[in-house]
């Protein structure tokens, strides 16, 4: 299959899966809600949270590193690099994990709560140990396996909690249906990975010191990246209580199965993005330009009906019972953070992708100090408001600091062809917003989606030619 149809198919299939599996993890959020409360679902965000946690300490750049190398190495290499960065992968996941069952005990939460932690960090080390083998797929354009599988894996964790909550088995072992997800995940990666690479076990410190010298600042950068994208969920379990929690977890759960697009595209993008700055600049300049066009094209109607309808996602999402309004509020400044997010995606993995890690994780470093400063100072007093501010501040200052970086160091400045244009399409949608106020939320979606696409068509704002031009050219790349 030609390279172009290889990505337009990779980016159809993943989008598809990737939308299905944000689907059934809103449902499972709904019905987590539902099941625990307010409080409860506070709890659950909080061990989900030290999730988070222990896959930004055991990161190390392992994956973006193996993702670039294997990118540009043979076959032959490719699993000599595998093999030896596999091996190093479990080994740091289960020092990270005996860390943090070592410190557990410690902290100030309930039995079960500490307990739902350990038992998260099982989840954990099967999530780690098949994340780094993504590289592969990544490499060979068959990322379709992956969220085939994840999809699946979701819909495995959606059945459990529905049992949980039908045998009324409480909250332990709806933490269990992650582990049971990412226990499945592994097996059916593991499994599919061989027909590329044979995964062996090689010990090799001499290769691993040379490796983590390139990967560790991203491996740095991955934990600073937490302390400005994560830890306001501890904060707040620490500086306030589980309604606190819970209020922001929904809403900033809503924000974080909106994220998958600007990763997924610009993992998509990386090897070509990589390989194109040093051949083809004009090329380089192209593909960036179009991907951040679309980037645009899909974040700002997303922005446009969080902003009017956030009640009536939280009240789907939450139940009547939970504190949906408050919720909203938060969602409503999570949107704009997500703005941010979309672009700050776009401009860290140019610096990725111009070898520039060590300027990101500075930069990144300035804004992780930012936001657990502020959210230290401030969450005592304005509590999960402070949470989204300061998320949303942060994410702005990663964009400013990031797009600096890019501008000065790999000469590239963005230019979105038909901007204005989007943004008119984004108006006509919000008009159309405000006149469907009273009809039900999902008929609202619908129109609204009609509308805006038309809008885009009338206005000539995007075409279908230029968003299959983000993953090929008519020559494809050599």
């Amino acid at each position: 299959m030609a390279l172009g149809k290889q990505l337009a198919y990779n980016v159809i299939v993943n989008v598809v899966m990737k939308v299905a599996s944000t689907a059934l993890a809103l449902v499972g959020i709904g019905l987590v809600t539902r099941y625990l409360g307010t409080a409860g679902f506070g709890a659950y965000a909080t061990v989900l949270a030290f999730f988070a946690l222990l896959v930004a300490f055991a990161d190390f750049g392992l994956y973006h590193i193996t993702a670039r190398d294997i990118g540009r190495q043979p076959v032959e290499e490719e699993q000599e690099t595998i093999e030896r960065i596999f091996t190093l992968r479990i080994i740091i996941s289960f020092f990270v994990f005996a860390i943090a069952a070592t410190v557990v005990p410690f902290l100030p939460y309930t039995h079960d709560v500490r307990f739902a932690i350990i038992l998260i960090g099982v989840a954990f080390l099967f999530s780690s140990s098949y994340g780094l083998l993504n590289s592969v797929f990544q490499k060979h354009l068959r990322m379709d396996l992956v969220v085939i599988t994840e999809f699946f894996g979701k819909v495995l964790q959606v059945a459990w909690i529905a049992g949980v909550m039908y045998f009324d088995a409480g909250f332990i072992w709806l933490v269990a249906g992650v582990v049971a997800a990412m226990g499945f995940n592994f097996l059916i990666i593991t499994f599919l990975v061989r027909r590329y690479v044979k995964l062996r076990l090689v010990w090799d410190p001499t290769y691993w010191r040379t490796f983590l010298a390139q990967s560790l600042p991203m491996g740095i950068a991955a934990i600073i990246t937490f302390f400005y994208f994560k830890v306001d969920m501890i904060l707040l379990s620490f500086l306030q209580n589980d309604i606190a929690v819970g209020i922001y977890g929904a809403a900033y759960k809503i924000m974080e199965n909106l994220i998958f697009f600007p990763a997924m595209v610009m993992g998509l993008m990386l090897p070509i993005l990589s390989r194109t700055l040093t051949q083809n600049r004009v090329q380089f300049t192209h593909f960036a330009n179009k991907t951040l066009k679309v980037f645009s094209a899909i974040i700002l109607p997303i922005v446009t009906g969080i902003l009017f309808r956030a009640e009536d996602i939280m009240r789907i999402v939450g139940g009547p019972d939970f504190n949906y309004e408050a919720s909203a509020t938060v969602l409503r400044i999570l949107a704009g953070a997500l703005l941010f997010i979309f672009l700050g995606q776009f401009f860290t993995t140019l610096l990725l992708v111009g070898n520039l890690q060590k300027y990101l994780m500075s930069a990144l470093a300035v804004c992780a100090f930012f936001n657990v400063t502020g959210n230290w100072l401030l969450i005592p007093h304005f509590s999960y408001i402070a949470a989204a501010g300061m998320s949303f501040a942060t994410e702005g200052l990663v964009v400013a600091l990031s797009m600096f970086l890019v501008a000065r160091h790999i000469r590239y400045m963005p230019r979105i062809p038909q901007l204005l244009h989007i943004i008119g399409a984004s108006g006509i949608m919000a008009l159309t917003l405000f006149f469907t106020m009273s009809l039900n939320i999902f008929t609202v979606i619908a129109l609204s989606i009609a509308v805006y696409a038309v809008a885009l068509w009338f206005t000539r704002a995007i075409s279908m030619e230029e968003i299959r031009a983000i993953f090929f050219s008519k020559k494809d790349i050599a």
